[in-house]
């Protein structure tokens, strides 16, 4: 190759040259090391820039990466006891393209005819993929290529003429076009399947499929009449344009991929004396070429627009031994559809988070961002949950979840969110501790309840829990069976939250009636209309119910002596008594005539209104005591009292 020919007598320049462009560009060249020589491209993405560097006598080959946004480039192979070759001869890196989701780069070794691979992280040693034959007229692979979604490689044959192709899992190469006259660069289009590669001496731009046929030439530029010199290749695929480097002219050129026919190509850069364009890469979304100056081991930046619109830059500056020729972009990933949640929306059931969508690499244009691994953060109502790290959750409680899925390659990160799902909070709970449900009670027995509330996991609060027989509190607390009506009977508690949701439990239990004769006294109010009260009396049992029901009132007497300090006791007070007798299971009023002091304390009495005990005592059974309301109803009984 004519470029390859002329390096024994670049050398002999290469002192004088490299102040000369130190010089021009305002710059000190500190070898090998790494420098920022200018600031990038205004508008260019974020992330780092990969190339290789050729290395043959003075500088060691290697494969190198800086950030886009400037600083010292690192190396992350190099010559010496990586970047030999088996028989520990020089090595000469040239196309390089990397694969982040598997997280390995490749590049081709023009020296020992050997495509490379290696990890992108630069851990462990590199090892030889593909073996050319490393005849004089057969070795020398140059540019690469390679398809991330079908894992294929594709690189040119400098000294064969050929288009070659191999799988990143080693299988057997094979030729795509043969008797090409010295291919160096070559990109795919792999939205069209569409290899587009430079060769150097016919200075054409060929186009053919990636599957292999008839390849045809788009461009062919001729210097002083003769046609040489073109080097790397880059294409667009969004809007189909190309671009090219002419290493002879130092030249940056677009054109269009359905090729002269379509528009003129048009120089965008020319570079300046000395200086020798070579490999290129775009990222199209803010419209940035960057390129390899592998005379004076450059890397330099532009828009597409050309020098009207903005100058070249140089963003890092080698040796110019170091000779950088193929170069490639890793973008930090970039979410083109946001994580989705599936699986059901309760507490208790497990959501699945998806990945999301994320932007694909671009091998046309030298452009990578796939991830290489996805990180997740689950959210509750927009505070991160501790320990939730996985692709699925289980949600223990209700609020509105998201999650977060971050994708990283070795350029950074990003997150992209899924949209909130509502967990609604579970109803609450009832649970009644005492007593057992099952349980037999004698008729008017006392069964004390106890029982609880409790709301449901992330919910907004209880509004109420009730048991059945009225009992009313915040969160539960004591209550009663009803025991008075013999039979089968239910006991229900119910929470109420305030969302709306409910919950109950209940007990079953059984009452029968008392194996001696009872007599109840209804509570309540007992009405008193002319001296007499009437109280509601029933028989309950299996035997008949006589004996005598007894009025009282305990009141406070105050007894004064002269000399002396009042005394003050409490006596009971007989208002009223009557028979009865009823049969087993009657019921009825009882009429009770009270006594003057009985209707007197009832006049001055508050509202008329007296509460008395009401004591009834049964033959052969037991006795019986129930507060009573005495409420005075007629205003007779004043003028009987006037009488008597």
């Amino acid at each position: 190759m004519i470029r390859r020919l002329a390096v024994a007598v670049r050398r002999g320049l290469i002192s004088a040259r490299r102040q000369a462009i130190a010089a021009a560009a305002g710059l000190c060249a500190l070898g090998a090391a790494g420098l920022l020589a200018a600031p990038a491209v205004a508008g260019a993405a974020e992330g780092r820039l990969y190339w290789s560097a050729y290395g043959v006598v003075e500088t060691p080959a290697a494969i190198r990466y800086g950030s886009l946004t400037g600083g010292p480039f690192s190396t992350l192979f190099s010559e010496g006891p990586v970047l030999v070759s088996e028989k520990h001869e020089p090595v000469e890196t040239e196309g390089v393209v990397l694969d982040p989701a598997s997280g390995k780069l490749y590049w081709a070794d023009e020296k020992t005819g050997a495509i490379m691979q290696a990890s992108l992280s630069g851990q462990g040693t590199p090892s030889v993929l593909y073996q050319e034959p490393t005849t004089p007229t057969a070795a020398r692979p140059d540019g690469l290529a390679i398809d991330p979604q079908t894992g294929s490689l594709y690189w040119t044959n400098e000294g064969s003429g050929e288009i070659r192709e191999g799988e990143v899992s080693g299988t057997a190469a094979r030729t795509l076009y043969s008797k090409e006259f010295e291919p160096v660069g070559i990109t795919l289009d792999a939205a069209t399947g569409t290899l587009y590669w430079a060769d150097y001496t016919a200075g054409e731009i060929r186009a053919g499929a990636s599957g292999g046929g008839e390849a045809k030439t788009l461009y062919t530029e001729e210097i002083s009449g003769k046609p040489d010199g073109l080097v790397g290749v880059a294409v667009d695929e969004g809007n189909g344009d190309l671009y090219w480097s002419n290493y002879t002219t130092r030249q940056i050129v677009a054109g269009s991929v359905l090729g002269e026919g379509a528009a003129k190509s048009s120089v965008l850069y020319t570079e300046p004396e000395k200086a020798g364009v070579f490999g290129l890469a775009l990222e199209p979304a803010s419209g940035t070429l960057y390129w390899a100056d592998f005379e004076s081991g450059q890397l330099r930046t532009g828009r597409v627009g050309g020098e009207k619109e903005v100058a070249a830059s140089t963003l890092f500056a080698e040796s110019p031994t170091d000779e950088p020729d193929f170069l490639d972009l890793l973008l930090a990933p970039s979410a083109t559809a946001a994580p989705t949640l599936s699986g059901s929306a309760q507490v208790g059931h497990a959501l699945s988070c998806s990945q999301g969508s994320w932007a694909a690499d671009q091998p046309g244009s030298s452009l990578y961002r796939s991830p290489t691994s996805f990180t997740y953060a689950w959210l509750r109502d927009g505070s991160a949950i501790a320990g939730a790290d996985s692709s699925s959750f289980t949600p223990s409680e209700g609020g509105s979840y998201t999650c977060q899925v971050s994708a990283t390659n070795a350029a950074g990160s990003s997150a992209s969110a899924s949209a909130a799902v509502n967990v609604p909070a579970p109803a609450p709970s009832v649970t009644i501790s005492a007593p057992a449900s099952g349980g037999t009670y004698t008729e008017g027995q006392l069964v004390a309840t106890s029982f609880s509330c409790l709301e449901g996991a992330g919910g907004p609060g209880l509004s109420s829990c009730d048991d059945s027989n009225g009992t009313s509190t915040g969160a539960g607390g004591a209550g009663h069976l009803s025991t008075s009506i013999p039979g089968a009977h239910t006991y229900t508690v119910t929470a109420l939250s305030k969302d709306g949701q409910s919950a109950s439990a209940s007990i079953s239990y059984t009452v029968v009636a008392p194996p001696v004769p009872v007599i109840r006294i209804a509570s309540g109010k007992a009405s008193v209309v002319r001296g007499r009260a009437k109280v509601s009396l029933a028989c309950v049992g299996k035997a008949s119910c006589s004996g005598r029901l007894l009025l009282e009132l305990r009141v406070k007497v105050v007894a004064r002596r002269r000399g002396r300090r009042r005394k003050v006791h409490f006596e009971t007070v007989v208002l009223g008594r009557a028979s009865y007798s009823l049969a087993a299971g009657a019921h009825r009023l009882l009429v009770v005539k009270l006594t003057k002091r009985a209707l007197k304390l009832l006049t001055s009495a508050k509202h008329h209104r007296l509460r008395v005990i009401a004591q009834g005592s049964v033959k052969g059974g037991r006795s019986v005591k129930r507060s009573l309301m005495l409420v005075l109803g007629s205003g007779k009984v004043k003028g009987h009292l006037r009488k008597g």
